[in-house]
C-alpha cells in the first residue's frame, strides 16, 4: 500500500498511486495509464528516452518511474536535478537505475548528460592471466537433471522451465527461441512455464538484465544435451551407419 509508487497514474495530469485511491476520487477526471501516454505505433517521446538510456532492467518498476516523471514535467518543464530526485524520492527500483532514469528524463526535456555513468579503466594485461574455467551455468549446477528444464511430451510438444519470472521483459519468449533453436524444432512446439514453485529449478531472484544471461545460457545448454540424447536414442532404434549428428 503506497510503498512502492509502480502503480502510479495520471489523473488530471498530476501523478497519484492507484493502490489507495478511491473510485470516488477519480470520477469525472481524466486518467492516464501508461499505455495511455503512447502506443505500439507512435511511443510516447519520454518512453523513448527511457529506451535510449536503458533505464527499464527488470521492469516492475517503470510504469510508475514514467508515470511519475510525467507528473513532474507536466508541473515543471525543465526540472534541476534536485527537483527529479524529489519527485521520484518515492518510486522504488530493486535494479538500482535511478540515475538512468535521471538521464532518461533529462534526455526528455532536452537537456542530455553525456559525460559517462561509469569510469572506463583498461583491462590488466592477460599474460599472467588463468584462462577462465568452463563450466556449467550457476543454475544448472545446482540443478544438473535434465528433466528438470526440458520434458518431451507424448504430443510431440516440448515443454521448457525456467525459474525466472515473466513480467513483459521478454523472458518466456528469448527461453522459447533459446530451446527451439537447440532442439532444431519450429517454435511453436515450445511451452515455456514460468517460476511454478512446483516444477521449475530454483533460480533465485529474477533481474531483468541477467535473466536471459542465466537462465537463458542454462536452457540452452540443457536443450542441446536433450537433443544429443535424443539422436544417440534415434542412431540406435534405427541402426544408422551414418554418425547421431549426421542424422536428420
Amino acid at each position: 500500500e503506497e510503498q512502492c509508487y509502480a502503480c502510479k497514474v495520471l489523473i488530471d495530469g498530476s501523478d497519484v498511486p492507484s493502490c489507495k485511491l478511491p473510485v470516488s476520487q477519480a470520477q469525472g477526471s481524466e486518467i492516464t495509464t501508461v499505455e495511455g501516454l503512447g502506443s505500439a505505433a507512435t511511443i510516447h517521446p519520454l518512453q523513448e528516452a527511457f529506451m535510449e538510456e536503458q533505464a527499464i532492467q527488470c521492469g516492475y518498476c517503470v510504469s510508475g518511474m514514467i508515470m511519475a516523471a510525467q507528473g513532474l514535467l507536466n508541473r515543471t518543464r525543465y526540472p534541476t536535478d534536485d527537483e527529479i530526485r524529489a519527485a521520484l524520492d518515492g518510486n522504488l527500483c530493486r535494479c538500482g537505475v535511478y540515475e538512468r532514469v535521471r538521464r532518461a528524463i533529462k534526455l526528455r526535456i532536452g537537456r542530455p548528460q553525456w559525460d559517462p555513468i561509469y569510469e572506463m579503466i583498461d583491462a590488466p594485461p592477460l599474460s599472467n592471466t588463468p584462462a577462465p574455467r568452463q563450466g556449467l551455468p550457476g543454475p544448472l549446477q545446482q540443478t544438473p537433471d535434465l528433466d528438470a528444464w526440458i520434458r518431451i511430451n507424448a504430443d510431440e510438444t516440448i515443454t521448457v522451465f525456467t525459474g525466472k519470472v515473466e513480467i513483459g521483459q521478454g523472458i518466456k519468449t528469448a527461453v522459447a527461441q533459446l530451446a527451439a533453436e537447440e532442439l532444431d524444432v519450429a517454435l511453436s512446439r515450445i511451452r515455456v512455464v514460468a517460476v511454478d514453485t512446483e516444477l521449475s529449478p530454483d533460480e533465485g531472484t529474477t533481474a531483468g538484465s541477467m535473466s536471459v544471461e542465466n537462465s537463458g545460457s542454462s536452457v540452452r545448454q540443457a536443450a542441446a544435451e536433450a537433443r544429443h540424447h535424443l539422436l544417440n536414442l534415434a542412431h540406435e532404434e534405427l541402426e544408422a551407419e551414418c554418425t547421431p549428428g549426421a542424422l536428420a
